[in-house]
């Protein structure tokens, strides 16, 4: 970042590394960096994991990344690791942590507005280090801190973590959230109801241009899987219901089901079984984490597109915005969804299925011809609902 820039400046805190995975903090930024500076701060990393890695020369590319000419990401200083064991060292390297993230910030941003967003209420600490900078809270929906079935990951009334996040609410200048669901939630809990600012989708998905070596890449990709290809785009977990999919891949063994994300394992048997049970069908197949840039033409040579959540309360993605709607609708294929409270509202689009069977019928009864209507209008809601709609959106309500 050039220091005698005036243009604003966002410093974003998230638990999500930059290389993690596409979440919504990667596009917020992206997105944001095509008018202003951003900053992506990187969680510290653990001293266990800086000493496991201390002779690998990958460990030792520099604390700074250059995304592009306004994107730059802080990896976390190996000097200021993460000790869960003595707390009063790691407090010690928290405070010298953002004294450096504070003094690069006002070096690289001489005499600019600031902006602070935060995303997660674990970072509800940080912001009295940055006081005089405009703070955005964001709780999205890529964790589930208000619904879990572990009590000690839950935020509850009585604990620290909701103390801290009361704190951050008050304090925030803006404060959004993606949904009516959390929505209500917080309202009802800290007596502020957010702004909601739902998941949008980036422009790269409508193909408005055709990269020819990418579309070559994903015919290569995909020339190994047979039959009417029925694809899932993002992070594969337990938590969703793909006994929809298994019962699917059973009754249709003729079509291909591909999985383009990572697979998250958590330790619940009850979950990582039902994924061991999913991989090991034949018509199942997984493709791993694909670029961003090459993953809207593998959606695009896909003959339908599933979102499958539970409708389980006790359950995070019930509360969420899918961050796959409307990237599936820039595609233009057909889409199948459990039920789902926000999904629902676009039921003109997309095809709610309640049950198992409903699934296999909907699915053996494809045929895009008939879809073709459904199609214009999910690409019309697509192009209404982009992130750079939602960064206007934020800009105008910071007065910028």
């Amino acid at each position: 970042m050039d220091k005698t820039n005036k243009k604003p400046v966002f410093i974003l805190f998230t638990t999500i590394k930059w290389d993690w995975s596409h979440t919504i903090t990667q596009k917020i930024a992206l997105e944001l960096s095509r008018k202003f500076n951003v900053i992506y701060v990187n969680p510290r990393s653990e001293l266990r994991e800086i000493i496991k890695n201390i002779l690998k020369i990958d460990s030792w590319k520099g604390f700074l990344k250059k995304v592009n000419n306004n994107l730059l990401v802080i990896q976390g200083p190996l000097f200021f690791p993460k000790i869960y064991r003595y707390k009063w060292f790691d407090q010690v390297f928290n405070y010298l942590f953002h004294c450096f993230v504070k003094l690069f910030t006002n070096f690289n941003a001489i005499k600019t507005k600031k902006n602070l967003i935060i995303f997660e209420p674990e970072f509800s600490e940080h912001f009295h280090y940055y006081d005089k900078y405009d703070l955005i809270y964001y709780p999205y929906d890529c964790f589930d801190k208000y619904v879990s079935k572990s009590i000690e990951n839950k935020i509850t009334a009585s604990s620290p973590l909701s103390r801290c996040e009361d704190s951050l609410i008050s304090k925030a200048k803006l404060f959004y959230t993606v949904s009516e669901k959390l929505a209500d939630y917080f309202e009802k809990k800290y007596n502020r109801r957010p702004i909601v600012l739902p998941n949008a989708t980036s422009k790269l998905y409508f193909l408005d241009k055709i990269d020819k070596n990418l579309e070559e890449k994903s015919i290569i990709l995909l020339s190994g899987i047979p039959g009417k290809k029925i694809g899932y785009s993002g992070s594969i977990k337990g938590v969703l219901e793909l006994e929809y999919i298994i019962y699917a891949a059973k009754k249709l063994p003729n079509y291909s089901f591909v999985f383009m994300g990572d697979i998250i394992k958590t330790n619940l048997k009850e979950y990582d079984q039902k994924i061991e049970r999913l991989f090991s069908l034949n018509n199942v197949y997984h493709l791993g984490l694909q670029p961003v840039q090459l993953l809207p033409y593998l959606l695009s040579r896909m003959d339908a597109l599933l979102m499958v959540y539970s409708a389980a309360k006790d359950v995070w993605t019930y509360y969420g915005d899918p961050a796959k709607l409307f990237e599936y609708m820039a595609t233009g294929r057909p889409i199948f969804s459990s039920p789902h409270p926000v999904v629902d509202q676009y039921c003109d689009c997309v095809s709610i299925v309640s049950n198992y069977d409903d699934f296999v019928s909907g699915l053996n009864d494809l045929s895009f011809s008939s879809f073709l209507a459904k199609s214009e209008s999910q690409i019309i809601l697509a192009r209404q609902n982009t992130w750079e709609d939602r960064i206007i959106k934020i800009c105008e309500d910071l007065g910028l």
